[in-house]
């Protein structure tokens, strides 16, 4: 018996007990960080025509309020601006990496390319399109349009995120 009453068997059960727990807590860090991936790039899309709009009213010179300070004491229109300038360069970004998926769709194959229309005709489309209706128009059953989509989505997370996205470098491997 140790000091604290409890008998090394006893000792060695909670150490496996602890360990057991400390386990699942770190895979559940790891796939919140893979679904919060995913899930911001589904928000972008979802968003997409709202940031669009958002963006459309920044004049020429916005550049020049990049680097004003915000003051919580002083909302003005400086601030403001600033929002409106970080909302265009992340915008920017999305219609860079978007263009690239596009290009990388397009020398892959019609099943990337389906894939890829996909994607715009959920989101990105001024026309609004319904999985029902894409399945339509590829004459296709409506579930393989959310595979579609769910593989779409997580190709286009890697153009966004990087390496960051990859869940498991293991599975590059196999």
């Amino acid at each position: 018996m140790s000091k604290n009453g409890l008998t090394k068997g006893q000792l060695e059960i909670i150490v496996e007990a602890v360990l057991k727990e400390q386990q699942k807590q770190d895979n559940k860090k790891k796939e919140h960080k893979k679904d919060w991936r995913l899930r911001n790039t589904k928000m972008l899309l979802k968003n997409y025509h709202l940031l669009q709009k958002h963006c459309n009213e920044i004049t020429e010179d916005l550049e020049a309020f990049e680097e004003v300070i915000f003051d919580p004491e002083e909302l003005n229109l400086r601030s403001l601006m600033k929002y409106k300038a970080k909302t265009k360069k992340m915008l920017d970004y999305f219609d860079n990496s978007w263009g690239s998926y596009q290009s990388y769709c397009k020398n892959r194959g019609s099943v990337y390319s389906r894939r890829c229309d996909v994607l715009y005709k959920l989101y990105i489309s001024p026309n609004e399109f319904t999985k029902i209706k894409i399945a339509e128009l590829y004459n296709m059953d409506e579930r393989t349009v959310r595979r579609d989509e769910k593989k779409a989505l997580e190709e286009l997370s890697v153009f966004l995120f990087g390496i960051d996205s990859l869940s498991d470098l293991e599975q590059l491997i196999l």
